[in-house]
């Protein structure tokens, strides 16, 4: 299997061999730069898209999990409608 890294970035997979086009080389199916553009994987590497290539190791691993974002600091209605009359009791 071929892997096309984009920023170190696993990008798109492509078969050795395609059904549409047995027996076809991937240097006939594909222009020379965009196959020098990939790198050759064994099959059974664990690899998803998305996942992160290290070249000096020739490795993947998957993305750091996003950082939870904080929930909104809910204002209760008796919050909201004293800062209401603050407000509007501060330019009388």
């Amino acid at each position: 299997m071929y892997i096309y890294i984009k920023n170190n970035i696993a990008t798109e997979f492509i078969p050795e061999e395609d059904e549409n086009f047995p027996g076809i080389p991937i240097e006939a199916r594909y222009a020379a730069e965009f196959v020098t553009s990939l790198i050759h994987v064994e099959d059974g590497t664990e690899v998803q898209q998305n996942w992160i290539y290290d070249p000096e190791t020739e490795t993947f691993s998957a993305p750091p999990k996003p950082e939870p974002k904080p929930e909104p600091e809910m204002i209760s209605t008796t919050e909201l409608d004293a800062a209401y009359q603050e407000g509007v009791n501060s330019y009388v």
